[in-house]
């Protein structure tokens, strides 16, 4: 995959057979971009992920926007979103398929009103909400070593994960 760095070719490699139907994929802001989003989108996928603010082809007004609790500021052509979201940190998104409009989350806060939060955060919440958990757990209580041996890494790591899992 010439063009692309490490993480979007490992993600358009895994993605192959998958291509050309119109499926979401939500993604780690490690791999999430433009340029992939943009590779995806040609191929009919669609893509929804947390967005890393020192990525390039980032709209610079959105990365240096200083926003008050609950705020949103977003820049959307026809094919994608890139937002800036601020909750008790400020998080940042890029989509293909949400325009990025504040709903309702359906919860209350302590004085009862109603949560507010951006559509591409509340599907990243809902659809990435085990992969989470998984890293969570399993940072806890780590069995992985210092150890030269590659393979015995790997071999503790899945180790880890099957004993979390749920």
């Amino acid at each position: 995959m010439s063009g692309f760095g490490h993480s979007e070719a490992v993600v358009l490699k895994l993605m192959e057979k998958y291509m050309d139907v119109g499926h979401e994929l939500f993604v780690d802001n490690f791999y999430t971009s433009i340029p992939l989003a943009k590779a995806l989108l040609a191929r009919k996928t669609l893509l929804c992920g947390t967005l890393r603010r020192g990525r390039k082809h980032v709209p610079h007004s959105v990365v240096s926007a200083k926003l008050a609790k609950g705020e949103v500021i977003r820049r959307q052509n026809s094919q994608m979103v890139v937002l800036k979201w601020h909750d008790k940190r400020d998080v940042m998104m890029l989509s293909t398929f949400h325009d990025g409009q504040i709903t309702d989350s359906g919860k209350l806060n302590r004085k009862g009103e109603a949560i507010q939060k951006p559509n591409c955060v509340l599907s990243c919440n809902n659809y990435m909400c085990g992969v989470d958990r998984c890293d969570q757990l399993t940072s806890y209580y780590s069995s992985l070593r210092k150890s030269l041996k590659w393979y015995r890494k790997v071999v503790l790591h899945f180790l880890d994960i099957g004993l979390t899992s749920e």
